[in-house]
């Protein structure tokens, strides 16, 4: 898919970064901005329009739930993608973003392979097909399995 414009919001500047990172390499031609808190995440959202949403859930100030129910508020947020990317992951907490509109949970910590798939099956859900990963992900955060395969096929 050209252009995915995705959304994180995470008060945790390594975890931006991070899910940055893993959509820019899996979505080489991808538009991700980011959002240090619920509030700030809330203003990108009013102003532009984003194809997924990846957003935590315990956050100063305006929370990743709060942030879920007012986007699901949202005419032209009803449909897209969100998907929270947190530490509680407890029966209670999971409940209530599903019962707020959460589409799908993503456990941390988390790999990297993880997240490009729920991203992809999310985007395809929602009629808008992903690119095919780029080849060097797994390599990219995991050497060793990039070692292995490269073993396999000269074998």
């Amino acid at each position: 898919m050209a252009g995915l414009k995705a959304i994180i919001v995470d008060d945790a500047r390594f975890i931006r970064d991070l899910v940055t990172k893993i959509l820019r390499d899996a979505f080489p031609d991808s538009q991700v901005k980011s959002a240090e808190n619920g509030e700030a995440g809330k203003q990108l959202l009013a102003k532009e329009t984003f194809d997924i949403v990846l957003c935590d859930w315990e956050m100063p100030g305006m929370s990743g739930l709060e942030l879920l129910q007012w986007t699901r508020q949202q005419p032209s947020y009803q449909t897209v993608p969100f998907l929270m990317i947190t530490s509680r992951g407890e029966r209670e907490y999971v409940l209530k973003a599903v019962s707020s509109g959460v589409n799908d949970y993503i456990g941390k910590p988390f790999e990297p392979q993880q997240l490009v798939d729920k991203v992809k099956l999310w985007l395809a859900k929602a009629g808008k097909p992903a690119q095919p990963p780029v080849s060097g992900l797994h390599s990219y955060w995991h050497p060793l399995i990039h070692r292995q395969r490269k073993s396999r096929a000269q074998a």
